[in-house]
């Protein structure tokens, strides 16, 4: 029936619909259906009438129960006959969300572990579609998550996807995202990937995040939802990693603190869900930038939150780890600088002991002794407590071994 009446549409549908659910997943019905060529029938119906809204969903859904339960062939053969073409010209046409929905799921079918297809998608405009998606249903919850979904399957490991991300918006519109839906947990867990990996290489992208409300919306995700908080951090980095410390910005700090980053920030690093090392260094860093240059309420902020403990104990918990003893070091340094208070607190937290320790255990380290050097300064003058601490820590011992190595 539906060889003869190619030309009805209602016929196709509806027919395609029966067979649809006829192998629903069944991997033995599906494989049936591949020996007699469902993928080129399908396919055919597709682009015939690929602006239908009921035939989009249809072949949509057939497609990627193919990919999902078929052979491994059957990906290569789907992309080789031009599937992922015609679902990106069908997200291009379609205003509907459901017909978007099943495109954009089948985008994400056909590029799973298939690098040809993810370039087929590249240079089909799929990025540039589901961005131009995103605006037009920026009030969809689906919507927004299934468009993260797309761009991290095109983006991740593809330097011209997210080139093209960038100059389509994409930065802008997952930040969108993150700020509607700050109560759906995959939007923000998406979004924050998403976010991560279009500011990852260049400046340009990372200032318009920043512009965009990146940094306010990153902070409220790893308020708002522990689990998420090592890609947060992730992405949070990302939009401070361009900024020189030397030259400070000033704006970009105090949004930072306002919206809660330093209290964010101690709050990942006590709990360490799922970031390790990457993770701690990365809030260490972060935390850096933020203390450096700031003023003393901001001093007495971080420090009133634990950051002065946190680093204390990150650099006690990791001893042999030299970045992480310098990001937690120069993080101190910016805390206890001018700030007699978060002196008193690093003595008793154990700092003047930490610093010891990493000299003596990292003696070659030029960069790291420097930094504990200064550190040490800042923490012995004017106060005797912590002169004693040192002396009987054997800092003088210390010293002596890094100036003559």
């Amino acid at each position: 029936g539906m060889r003869i009446h190619v030309d009805n549409v209602d016929v196709q549908t509806h027919a395609w619909g029966a067979v649809l659910l006829l192998i629903r997943g069944s991997a033995e019905s599906i494989t049936r259906a591949e020996s007699v060529g469902i993928v080129e029938a399908v396919l055919l119906a597709f682009r015939r009438y690929v602006g239908n809204k009921d035939m989009l969903v249809v072949g949509c859904t057939m497609l990627s129960q193919v990919l999902n339960h078929g052979s491994a062939a059957a990906k290569i053969q789907t992309g080789e006959a031009g599937a992922v073409e015609v679902a990106v010209e069908a997200i291009r046409l379609h205003s509907s969300e459901i017909a978007l929905l099943a495109a954009m799921q089948l985008v994400i079918d056909l590029t799973s572990d298939n690098v040809k297809n993810m370039a087929r998608a590249g240079i089909a405009g799929a990025v540039e579609v589901v961005v131009a998606a995103m605006r037009t249903h920026a009030k969809s919850e689906k919507l927004q998550l299934e468009a993260c979904r797309v761009l991290q399957r095109l983006i991740i490991g593809d330097p011209q996807n997210v080139a093209r991300g960038s100059q389509a918006g994409a930065v802008e519109a997952v930040i969108g995202a993150m700020c509607s839906f700050a109560r759906s947990k995959n939007v923000q867990q998406y979004a924050c990937v998403v976010l991560h990996q279009l500011t990852n290489d260049t400046a340009a992208s990372k200032a318009r995040a920043r512009d965009a409300g990146g940094i306010e919306a990153t902070v409220a995700m790893m308020v708002a939802y522990e689990e998420g908080q090592a890609g947060a951090i992730m992405s949070l980095y990302s939009l401070f990693e361009d900024l020189d410390i030397r030259e400070y910005d000033d704006e970009v700090m105090v949004r930072a603190v306002q919206a809660g980053a330093i209290e964010a920030l101690v709050k990942a690093m006590r709990n360490g869900h799922d970031g390790g090392l990457v993770m701690l260094n990365q809030a260490c860093t972060i935390l850096g930038f933020l203390t450096a240059r700031c003023d003393k309420a901001t001093k007495i902020r971080a420090g009133n939150a634990g950051v002065v403990e946190a680093m204390v104990s990150a650099m006690r918990l990791h001893e042999a780890d030299v970045e992480i003893q310098f990001r937690a070091c120069v993080a101190l340094s910016g805390l206890v600088g001018m700030c007699n208070e978060n002196v008193t607190r690093a003595g008793n937290a154990g700092a003047i002991e930490a610093v010891v320790l990493a000299m003596r255990g990292h003696v070659a380290e030029e960069r790291l002794q420097l930094a504990l050097s200064v550190m040490l300064m800042l923490l012995l003058r004017r106060n005797k407590e912590n002169v004693t601490r040192a002396v009987i820590a054997g800092a003088a011992d210390a010293l002596v071994a890094g100036v003559v190595q």
